[in-house]
């Protein structure tokens, strides 16, 4: 398989071995040279090509150095920006490749039939090129530079001839084009979108110098500095002071760090616009920074805001709700967590190595990611062959990481407590502390709760007997075993009753049926309104809703 290799390819005189661009482009892959105008991204594929001398360094193709070879036998696709057409038709245009390639005039017409095709200009052999859009004439370049069958593409700016709202359905069918090759292909381009649409890797190029190269999703995820982050698009949330885990500037608020980064004097704090959004300042959700709401300009049913931060101005989206902010508001920024990128400022010294932990080993919050782990002294102590004590193996306050050991006095007989160090004041980072912690009792089938399990409440047993509910309604007597025998009661005076009305039947039968559910579950009684009859005086009652409805 074909491979595009550069390797410490020098742009100008005397350039020092850190500022070569290496890199390389396996068959089938595509990588995008990114930077500014002015970059040197353009002069990159103008070397390879052969249009322009190399101050040094080496160009393979297919394990084959092409340096001494002219243009037309590297056998290296150009299509530049600046490209233009012969006059004539566009099947002139095409052919012109095929011709230098030596191609057999019997093929020419089916290749030619092919490319177009492929770039979406079907059947327009007899078009003259004076008459094509200037989109139509980009697409005739491209076919003309991949209608020999290059053993490498190189393309400056694909998508400059493409409308804003058309490029991303572009960027998808030059993809597929592309691949469909299966060569090495470079692309340049000043638009990092075309790197995300197109590429599979970014080379990120900065006045002649590759200061990063992976693929896309890598480089824009963790740029390796502030330059790199800025040129994929990175804006500055914060930069200040570092104090106590902490990035503080006057005027646009603080930022904290994780535990381990090796942040000192000035460093910053960045964030890509995907990430951040802009919430009231009373939220309760932003990063820690805030600025004052200078311009809303709308983005389709949102907004976008310019917040003055310091003496910046950051764009953030407006999605708290359909209506933008009020002029001069304070809003504060939100991020997506554990997307803040921190770097030191250019020229800080970084942290001397040390066998004594720094600054930045500090015990980290526990809702913060870990990054570098310090070791305790415990740990230590352990690996030197020595035997932590109680207060090292943390039933105690643990040791600070900076303090000193005290020094042993003079007099033995009499020591002195060592004088404590007088406090200085300083910015202390919020942290939550633990509350001294107390025996808990778990059982093997609660598990590791975060709070004892409440106390279980018994369920409450309700006694009832149907005897005292029966003995109370008729008088009747019933003998248990082993109680006495009550005495008899006296005899009772049998008094003759009128026979009963119809009126008094249904009645009965309201009662019995009422009765019957208190004698088996009293405590499932619901309430009834009191009945007519029980007062002669009362006004008819509604019908009892609950009639008819189960209990349980």
């Amino acid at each position: 398989m074909t491979a595009l290799r550069v390797q410490q390819l020098a742009l100008r005189a005397r350039a020092l071995p850190d500022e070569a661009v290496t890199f390389t482009v396996e068959a089938g892959k595509i990588s995008a040279l990114f930077g500014r105008p002015g970059s040197g991204i353009r002069e990159v594929l103008r070397v390879i090509a052969g249009l322009e001398p190399a101050a040094g360094g080496e160009i393979r193709l297919d394990d084959s150095p092409v340096q001494g070879l002219p243009v037309h036998r590297r056998r290296i696709g150009l299509v530049q920006r600046d490209s233009t057409l012969f006059p004539g038709t566009v099947e002139d245009n095409v052919a012109f490749g095929l011709k230098r390639a030596g191609w057999p005039k019997s093929d020419r017409g089916r290749r030619i039939a092919e490319v177009l095709e492929l770039v979406g200009m079907t059947g327009a052999e007899g078009d003259r090129t004076d008459i094509l859009t200037e989109g139509e004439r980009a697409r005739v370049v491209l076919a003309r530079a991949i209608a020999p069958k290059p053993a490498a593409l190189l393309v400056e700016a694909p998508t400059w001839f493409v409308p804003e709202v058309d490029r991303i359905a572009f960027r998808g069918r030059l993809r597929e084009v592309f691949q469909s090759l299966d060569i090495p292909i470079v692309i340049s381009t000043n638009d990092v979108q075309d790197a995300v649409g197109i590429a599979d890797d970014l080379l990120v190029v900065h006045e002649g110098v590759l200061r990063q190269s992976g693929s896309v999703s890598r480089v824009l995820a963790g740029p390796s500095s502030i330059e790199v982050a800025e040129l994929v698009g990175y804006v500055t949330l914060i930069r200040g002071e570092v104090k106590d885990g902490w990035i503080l500037e006057p005027g646009a608020g603080a930022i904290d760090f994780p535990a381990g980064f090796p942040l000192q004097g000035t460093a910053r704090a960045l964030a890509h616009p995907a990430v951040m959004l802009g919430v009231p300042d009373d939220s309760g959700l932003g990063c820690g920074v805030s600025g004052t709401l200078e311009r809303v300009r709308a983005i389709g049913p949102t907004h976008l805001l310019d917040i003055r931060v310091g003496e910046r101005t950051i764009e953030v989206r407006w999605e708290w709700d359909l209506n933008p902010p009020e002029p001069d508001a304070v809003i504060a920024i939100a991020v997506t967590p554990g997307t803040l990128r921190f770097f030191n400022e250019p020229n800080t010294p970084r942290p001397a190595a040390s066998a004594e932990p720094s600054d930045a080993t500090r015990t980290e919050d526990a809702t913060l990611p870990s990054v570098a782990t310090a070791v305790s002294p415990a740990l230590a102590d352990a690996e030197a062959g020595e035997t932590p004590t109680e207060d090292e193996t943390g039933t105690a306050p643990p040791r600070s990481a900076t303090a000193a050991a005290p020094e042993t006095p003079e007099h033995p007989e009499t020591p002195e407590a060592p004088e404590a160090p007088p406090e200085e004041p300083s910015w202390e980072r919020p942290q939550e502390r633990a509350a001294p912690a107390t025996p808990r009792e778990f059982t093997p089938s609660e598990g590791l709760m975060a709070e004892p399990p409440p106390p279980r409440v018994e369920p409450t047993t309700v006694a009832y007997d149907p005897e005292e509910r029966l003995r109370e309604e008729s008088g009747a007597t019933f003998i248990s075993s082993g109680a006495p025998a009550p005495a008899p009661s006296p005899p009772r005076t049998r008094v003759e009753e009128a026979p009963p009305t119809s009126e008094d039947v249904e009645h009965a039968e309201e009662r019995a049926d009422d009765d019957s559910v208190g004698a088996m579950a009293p405590w499932l009684q619901v309430s009834r309104p009191s009945r007519a009859d029980d007062d002669e005086n009362a006004p008819p009652n509604p019908p009892d809703p609950h009639r008819g409805m189960p209990l349980d």
